[in-house]
């Protein structure tokens, strides 16, 4: 609904409910200006009779998002290999409008993700495998003491006949009313800041196969380390503390009413001067793991009956910021902070035809009689 059907449907309402509610005929508009709203002749009417569709004003008729991605495998009888290489954009809905403050504000993300896996055969009964995965992502938003919400509520609260998101003359609409009734999302979003929040992760793999049938036939061995390092990133950007300039045009007057008359240190004409400033970041969190695993499994089939065996042992050692473990008195330290040491050990009989282990060529048998 446009600023000339709502008012359209309010002069309605004043007609219907006049009997009752004589003074609201104060209110009624007149075809002519509700005319000016839809189809004004010049920019003066433009601006001074707005007619805003805000969802329009805010947002793209489209935007892109991709993802591609590549992969390569192949190897010998020495060693296989497969790598894998993945980007993902996700563009800004939001229009953006020019701020003249020096940056280009908004939304986005990009993420890049790679993995590397090699298994080698160095012998005929050893594998000895390396997995190396990462992922690298930024996401780009607002300011973080920017309330995001202002950035879209104007779609579904503002009115299409309050203000016009910006005018000919650069400065920014706002309600004067009641500045708190309707929000300027397009000004909230063009002079928001920039802030980049960056994830990043990188994790390896080592492990090693040893088939053990030249000691035990059946016995076989299985070694894993993992290194897994997590990085987090925030406030690296733009904080743009500084106000701008506003105005409102009286539609019933069509005099112009600006929200800083004068500046409010020097008393002079309110001057905008960019104040914004940049911000290195900081670390939101290092997180850093290691895990080994040692396994022997035996597995043997004995006529009907499937026997494995399971040893396990693996521990889990954690660390995050800048702690360390210290060992013993020596000062020893071992840069991972012991967190989770589980050693388990489990045996494990399985039997797939369990009549095979009873009598049962005799259990049913009927009584001999001498």
């Amino acid at each position: 609904m446009d600023s000339y059907d709502a008012f359209r449907v309010r002069n309605d309402v004043i007609e219907y409910e006049l009997a009752t509610a004589p003074e609201a005929w104060a209110d009624y508009m007149p075809y002519a200006i509700m005319q000016k709203y839809r189809n004004p002749l010049n920019l003066e009417e433009a601006e001074r009779y707005p007619n805003v569709d805000w969802v329009d004003a805010l947002f793209k008729k489209h935007t892109w998002s991709s993802n591609a991605n590549l992969n390569i495998q192949g190897g010998t009888r020495f060693v296989k290999y497969f790598s894998s290489v993945d980007f993902a954009h996700e563009g800004d809905i939001f229009k953006i409008y020019e701020n003249n403050r020096g940056y280009t504000p908004g939304y986005g993300f990009n993420r890049i993700n790679f993995r590397t896996n090699l298994d080698f055969q160095l012998t005929g009964t050893t594998v000895f495998k390396v997995n190396l995965a990462g992922t690298y992502g930024q996401r780009k938003s607002p300011w973080a003491g920017v309330n995001e919400s202002s950035t879209w509520s104007a779609a579904y609260f503002a009115s299409p006949a309050a203000f016009l998101p910006v005018y000919a003359d650069g400065s920014w609409g706002y309600y004067a009313p009641n500045e708190a009734t309707y929000m300027n999302s397009a000004m909230a979003l063009a002079r928001s800041g920039i802030q980049y929040n960056t994830n990043a992760r990188v994790a390896t793999d080592f492990t090693l196969e040893q088939n053990l049938d030249m000691l035990i036939k059946g016995l076989k061995f299985n070694g894993t380390i993992s290194f897994d390092n997590t990085f987090s990133e925030g406030g690296r950007g733009l904080n743009d503390a500084d106000d701008v300039q506003r105005k409102w045009i009286n539609p019933l007057t069509g005099m112009v009413q600006y929200r800083f008359a004068n500046d409010n240190s020097t008393n002079f004409d309110f001057q905008s001067f960019d104040k914004w400033a940049a911000t290195g970041g900081g670390t939101g969190g290092a997180y850093r793991r290691i895990f080994y695993n040692l396994q022997l499994n035996y597995a043997k089939r004995i006529n009907k009956h499937n026997i494995a065996l399971t040893g396990l042992m693996n521990r889990n050692q954690t660390a995050t910021g800048s702690e360390i473990l210290v060992i013993g008195k020596i000062g020893c330290f071992v840069p991972f902070m012991a967190s989770i040491t589980s050693i388990q050990l489990s045996i494990m009989v399985l039997t797939t035809v369990l009549k095979g282990l009873l009598p049962t060529k005799d259990l049913h048998s009927s009584p001999r009689v001498v």
